[in-house]
C-alpha cells in the first residue's frame, strides 16, 4: 500500500468520525431546544389550569365536583393563608 493511499484512508476515516460527532451534537442541540420549549409550554399550561381551577372553586364548585367531571386538580395550591371556616359550618 502506498503512503498516499494510506493517508487518504486515514483522512477519510477521520472525516467520517468528525461528521458523525458533529451530527450527534446538532441532533442533541435540536432535541434539547424542543424539550426546553415543551417545558415552557407545559409550565404556562399548568399556570393557566391552576388559575382556572381556583376560579371554579371560588365560584362554588368543590374539588370533588370538578374531579367527578374529569377536571384534574390544580398542580400547585395558591399562596397565602387558608381561609378560616366559620364555627357554624364545622358543626354541620
Amino acid at each position: 500500500m502506498d503512503i498516499n493511499t494510506l493517508t487518504q484512508q486515514a483522512e477519510d476515516r477521520l472525516t467520517k468520525d468528525r461528521d458523525a460527532k458533529v451530527a450527534s451534537v446538532v441532533a442533541a442541540g435540536k432535541s434539547g431546544a424542543a424539550l426546553a420549549e415543551a417545558r415552557e409550554f407545559l409550565a404556562a399550561a399548568e399556570r393557566e389550569h391552576n388559575l382556572n381551577h381556583a376560579a371554579a372553586l371560588r365560584h362554588g364548585w368543590s374539588a370533588k365536583d370538578l374531579k367527578e367531571m374529569g377536571i384534574e386538580a390544580a398542580t400547585k395550591q395558591a399562596n397565602g393563608r387558608p381561609k378560616r371556616q366559620p364555627a357554624a359550618s364545622a358543626a354541620e
